[in-house]
């Protein structure tokens, strides 16, 4: 069975309305039939009361001449047998019953003291005092009538009221399925909106106000978030224009720089292999021998042009970072050889500032299973930033040192590392 708040708000509304008028309307109808049988009750009790009375009156000759005249006191309470429901009468003297009828009616063998009407297994009984002119007690007279007629009015107000509830049960469901749509179709009308704007991703789309109140407001605020949503929209697109332009157009530069390292990259190799080949011969001595300084210059022409042609190599490897291709060459070198290799390379930075560069290597260290252009330009970089930030006529050391791991399942030192560090001072 569907929920009560799970039905749509037409039929909460139509339900509600129905219900409650409904409740209304029983209640009234119930109200009515019961004031009518309380009407009736106190009518007939008024009726019965003044009838007794008026019998009594009647009887009150007879009274006073005796049993002679029981005959004539019969004869007034037979005429009451044209009186509806009637069921039986008699008249007490102060001693005895007197006259009663019918003869084979339910009367009491004795008079009752006087009193108002009262209900009795369906009858209605009352005993009542006859006095004569003088106002002296002659006897009583007891009436006894039947209440099928109450319960008769009962079932015919009963079926009455419960047929105008049906009707008006009928009318109020439909009136209140018509006037209903006063306040669900604003709402309808939202949700349509809505669903419209969910599904067609169309946030020009507004509802229509069809009414004021709070109803009327929430159409407003509605359509100003609309409004909203679909300026933020239209921003949102001319940013995601931008920003594909913005790719494209760093695609086309990436591309075009690619194109020029590789171009430069020739050019530059072409001059430089030329350096580096005739270093390596002045160093080999083959066209004859050298002083110690001037050893060690073309030495460091040597080591310079190598280090610039590892430096054009790495050019060449940012395209290869880009593309996410670019693949390290490891193999075992001295760490000790590397740094001094470095330290050459860096010693003209150095001696611009006159800072004083320094290798302290721990003794006995082994060698390094990487890729040895990528270490020495991680060092380069490392010095160079170093001595820029140093004052001038300071220190910068190189400190190297072994690091023992966990050997884990290895042997001794088989997760061992080496440290490298530059200081300033």
């Amino acid at each position: 069975m569907t929920k009560f708040s799970e039905l749509s708000i037409k039929q909460q509304l139509t339900g509600i309305i129905s219900l409650v008028s409904g409740i209304v309307l029983l209640l009234a109808c119930t109200a009515l039939v019961a004031y009518d049988q309380y009407v009736f009750l106190r009518t007939k009790k008024a009726d019965l009361g003044l009838l007794a009375k008026n019998v009594g009156n009647d009887c009150r000759s007879a009274l006073m001449f005796g049993t002679a005249y029981v005959d004539r006191a019969e004869k007034s309470l037979a005429a009451l047998e044209k009186v509806p429901q009637f069921l039986s009468a008699a008249i007490y003297s102060t001693n005895a019953l007197f006259a009663f009828y019918p003869p084979k009616g339910f009367v009491p063998s004795v008079a009752e003291p006087d009193g108002l009407p009262r209900f009795e297994d369906g009858r209605i009984v009352v005993f009542q005092s006859i006095f004569s002119r003088e106002g002296d007690e002659l006897g009583t007279i007891f009436l006894n009538f039947s209440m099928s007629e109450r319960w008769d009015r009962l079932r015919m107000f009963v079926a009455a009221a419960a047929v105008i509830c049906i009707g008006a049960f009928l009318l109020i469901y439909f009136l209140s399925s018509r006037f209903q749509r006063i306040i669900s179709q604003p709402i309808f009308e939202l949700a349509d909106t809505a669903r419209h704007v969910a599904e067609q991703k169309d946030y020009s789309a507004r509802a229509s106000r069809q009414t004021g109140g709070e109803i009327g407001f929430l159409t407003d605020q509605f359509n100003g978030m609309l409004a909203q949503i679909e300026q933020q929209d239209k921003e949102l697109k001319d940013v995601n224009v931008q920003v594909r332009e913005s790719e494209h157009r760093a695609q086309v530069a990436t591309t075009a720089k690619s194109q020029f390292l590789a171009n430069m990259s020739h050019e530059l190799r072409t001059p430089l292999n030329a350096i580096i080949g005739f270093s390596e011969i002045l160093a080999d001595k083959t066209f004859g021998d050298f002083n110690e300084k001037q050893s060690r210059y073309v030495q460091n022409i040597l080591t310079s042009g190598r280090h610039l042609l590892q430096l054009i190599n790495d050019i060449l490897d940012l395209a290869k970072i880009e593309a996410g291709k670019l693949v390290l060459d490891p193999a075992k070198f001295e760490v000790s050889s590397a740094l001094r290799d470095v330290q050459v390379i860096v010693a003209t930075l150095a001696n611009k500032k006159k800072i004083t560069l320094a290798l302290e290597a721990a003794p006995g260290l082994p060698p390094v299973f990487a890729d040895q252009p990528k270490f020495k330009q991680v060092m380069y970089n490392l010095l160079s930033n170093a001595i820029k930030f140093t004052p001038d006529g300071g220190r910068v050391t190189m400190k190297v040192a072994l690091q023992q791991g966990d050997p884990g399942g290895g042997g001794p030192g088989a997760h061992s590392t080496v440290s490298a560090k530059a200081g300033d001072t």
